[in-house]
């Protein structure tokens, strides 16, 4: 299974200043939509949750993209 979606950096990753910004949009993902952006390992949770059949390789990112592409693979 392919996704390409956002992933939002752990903080500890982020440049000190683009924090607030990725954060903030998280904020509004919350209220406008009831709905928000994960981390890498939200997105690992979210396939073990769905089924002990999927296996989350990871992600890849494109430069310069705001969106990555996430790989999990069915194994049942």
């Amino acid at each position: 299974m392919l996704l390409n979606d956002v992933v939002v950096p752990r903080l500890e990753d982020l440049p000190s200043g683009s924090a607030s910004d990725i954060r903030s949009g998280y904020l509004n993902m919350m209220m406008l939509f009831n709905a928000g952006d994960r981390e890498i390992s939200d997105w690992a949770l979210l396939f073990e949750l769905a089924s002990p059949g999927f296996q989350f390789r990871g992600r890849e990112q494109p430069p310069g993209s705001g969106l990555c592409v996430l790989e999990a693979v069915w194994n049942r």
